[in-house]
């Protein structure tokens, strides 16, 4: 009968070795997720942040020359403005 009882808690010793080395990589594992987070997501919202003010800049850009576009046609200036004059079938240089 005592054999039979050592070889129990044998096993359930062994099981419970197990379940400890398991809950102490659970431990670590946790441990270096939360020191890679801490440390990764500073970093990557400070490059989203840039990314966004890059964008942002640029998007203010383009409006600012497509403003500046408008007013220029407005004024005769450039692609947008429709005086006839760049047809481009001119006849001013034939030979008469």
């Amino acid at each position: 009968m005592q054999g039979v009882i050592d070889i129990i808690d044998r096993v359930f010793g062994g099981i419970r070795f197990i379940i400890g080395l398991f809950v102490l990589c659970m431990f670590g594992l946790v441990f270096f997720l939360t020191a890679g987070v801490s440390y990764v997501a500073p970093q990557v919202a400070d490059n989203v942040a840039d990314r966004a003010e890059r964008v942002s800049n640029r998007a203010i850009e383009a409006a600012e020359e497509a403003h500046r576009n408008e007013r220029l046609a407005d004024e005769g200036w450039g692609y947008g403005a429709d005086d006839g004059s760049s047809n481009g079938d001119s006849d001013d240089w034939g030979a008469d």
